[in-house]
């Protein structure tokens, strides 16, 4: 049982609305009680004229949909089989003529559902009520143990609950630590799809915000990197090379991604030798 607070009800019956630059996108539902909710819908909306979108996830599967309106895309994203708590971030962008894309990206929380063992020292018949991030589960009566198990869900970033036990008109409070790993997300972006043999191209690195250099570890196959701000970085394709693979790990080991683009090869033309007349004589 649960008792959420009335704003977070009514947050949560309202879809996602992402006004990041530079395409306005909404998701439904705005958060995944893994093991329940099954697929979130996501519409990114782009101006008329705008070069094909692209997506990528951190986690999960990202599927597009068929068209229903001019200018609105529209995905189908399924959660990953896990069940601890996570973030999910989606990001979105067209390739730009020049310079790094503009990313659009969608976060979505994903609870982890589990049964808190809870042990009291009020004995049997306390009534207890967990408390997690602004969300409490309960009562739930103890055993003459003084034990009980309350089912929670426990969005991403929570690494603690609060215990209440209330037996004789007396409460009690406790902190009980939340057995979580500590993943993270990372989305790597590489732009554009297909690198020139002979320009440059563009990585971006987004998890709850832009990666800088200083909190990843980066092996580049097929080129090089350069970062020009934070999460943002110019790669130069080696000389030959067929194709730029990047993999990126945060360096406290809680997230990693992998990405790569062909190189476009190079157009060598091919001119036959000039034919003779047919009056000429052969040699």
């Amino acid at each position: 049982m649960r008792a959420p607070v009335l704003p977070l009800l009514l947050m949560l019956a309202l879809p996602l609305v992402v006004e990041a630059a530079p395409f306005p996108a909404t998701a439904t539902p705005t958060q995944v009680v893994l093991g329940r909710d099954k697929a979130v819908v996501v519409q990114v909306k782009v101006p008329r004229g705008t070069p094909p979108l692209r997506a990528v996830a951190s986690t999960g599967n990202l599927m597009p949909l068929p068209a229903t309106a001019r200018g609105v895309y529209s995905y189908r994203w399924i959660p990953p089989d896990i069940r601890y708590p996570l973030l999910a971030v989606l990001a979105f962008w067209v390739d730009a003529a020049e310079g790094p894309p503009e990313v659009t990206t969608v976060r979505i929380p994903l609870l982890g559902r589990t049964e808190l063992d809870v042990a009291t020292d009020v004995g049997a018949g306390a009534q207890v009520v967990v408390q997690v991030a602004d969300m409490r589960f309960g009562p739930v009566t103890t055993n003459r143990k003084g034990r009980a198990q309350v089912p929670v869900e426990v969005p991403p970033g929570v690494r603690e609950a609060i215990v209440f036990a209330t037996a004789k008109g007396q409460q009690t409070r406790r902190t009980t630590p939340l057995d979580v790993p500590p993943e993270r997300p990372l989305v790597a972006v590489l732009s554009p799809d297909v690198f020139p043999v002979d320009g440059t191209g563009w990585l971006t690195l987004l998890g709850e915000e832009l990666v800088p250099r200083a909190e990843v570890e980066l092996q580049v196959q097929g080129g090089a990197v350069e970062e020009q701000g934070p999460g943002v970085y110019r790669v130069k394709p080696e000389a030959g090379a067929r194709a730029v693979v990047v993999d990126a790990h945060l360096k406290d080991r809680t997230g990693a991604a992998r990405v790569m683009a062909p190189v476009a090869a190079p157009i060598v033309a091919v001119v036959p030798p000039p034919s003779r007349p047919w009056w000429h004589p052969p040699p």
